[in-house]
């Protein structure tokens, strides 16, 4: 079986790209917000950002704590994930669902949630990236994620190892 080694949980450049783009979208609500009286627009963004971030940075700490255990006991932590088809729709929906909002809420209150997911995916990304080099750092050890083929059709196998 091939396997490939990958950063965990993603490289520099990716984490300069995601900052970035956060950052940009960080500086136009500051742009709107000085620029509208909307407080639906407010609301929407500081809702969205808290939630997102709490429940994003939570989640996934809560994943590699786990994974984390495994990695310290046995050398390498794998699950097994659905990929093809399936895993294409999960995230297109994912990346969709925020635009339905605007069918559903006022408008400006969703483009407030748009601004504050984007955002808030950033910072929740930094914070993450910064606990995993802590934990490294900590456990002296140093995690790649890899990925590999299943032996069962329409599977892959993601893991996390210790090096």
């Amino acid at each position: 079986m091939t396997r490939v080694i990958l950063d965990y949980p993603f490289g520099r450049g990716s984490l300069f790209l995601r900052l970035f783009f956060s950052s940009c979208i960080l500086v136009f609500y500051f742009y709107l917000a000085f620029q509208t009286a909307e407080e639906l627009f407010h609301l929407g963004f500081i809702s969205s950002f808290a939630g997102y971030f709490l429940f994003s940075f939570l989640f996934r700490r809560w994943k590699l704590r786990k994974a984390f255990k495994e990695v310290l006991k046995r050398g390498e932590y794998k699950e097994v994930r659905r990929g093809g088809f399936y895993e294409l729709a999960y995230y297109s929906l994912l990346f969709f669902t925020p635009f339905f909002l605007f069918t559903f809420l006022d408008p400006v209150f969703a483009f407030g949630c748009l601004m504050g997911l984007s955002s808030g995916l950033g910072l929740s990304d930094l914070i993450f990236y910064l606990y995993v080099r802590n934990l490294e750092e900590e456990f002296k050890v140093n995690l790649r994620a890899f990925v590999e083929s299943s032996e069962k059709r329409g599977y892959y196998i993601w893991g996390l190892m210790a090096e």
